[in-house]
């Protein structure tokens, strides 16, 4: 209800009955009042399931976060992490991407369902390439939304974790 309508309602209300002629007289409801209460919660009703709905999505956009440790020259492959956001057992596929957005290599798959967090190693084809994890093997293809942020990943920047050991000699 908007300010000039109150202060009438209340103006109106402190007169004497039948007093209200003209200018004075109060407007009469364009809605029957069983309708009235509706129509003014319509708009709380609206802006809150808007704010459910948005806030479900954007929760819901990125269920892995990928983060870049840097680049292992001895065995050219970059070091990036990928873990479950919410803590929940994930799947998805890694994704490989040129810096201009092309599709520049095949999935890497990402196992999150034992673990929260796990370290992939994917092989360095240019000294600038972009990962981004899809629900399924085919995402980007299929145009999919990501399920998982944008992680860059350079040459320049060196990666803290050492390589895995070799595997034992066979015995």
């Amino acid at each position: 209800m908007d300010e000039s309508r109150i202060r009438s309602i209340l103006i109106a209300s402190a007169k004497p009955a039948g007093g209200n002629v003209g200018a004075e007289r109060l407007r009469a409801p364009s809605a029957p009042i069983d309708r009235q209460w509706p129509m003014r919660l319509r708009p709380l009703f609206f802006g809150t399931a808007a704010t459910l709905v948005y806030g479900q999505a954007a929760v819901a956009a990125d269920r892995i976060h990928l983060g870049f440790d840097g680049y292992r020259a001895a065995t050219n492959d970059y070091c990036i992490n990928a873990s479950s956001v919410q803590g929940d057992p994930q799947t998805a596929f890694m994704w490989r991407f040129s810096k201009t957005g092309s599709i520049t290599g095949g999935p890497t798959f990402l196992d999150l369902r034992t673990d929260t967090a796990t370290e992939v190693f994917p092989p360095s084809f240019d000294d600038h390439e972009k990962f981004r994890a899809y629900g399924s093997v085919l995402g980007p293809v299929l145009g999919e939304k990501s399920v998982s942020n944008e992680v860059n990943a350079f040459t320049n920047q060196l990666c803290s974790i050492s390589p895995p050991p070799p595997p034992p000699p066979p015995g």
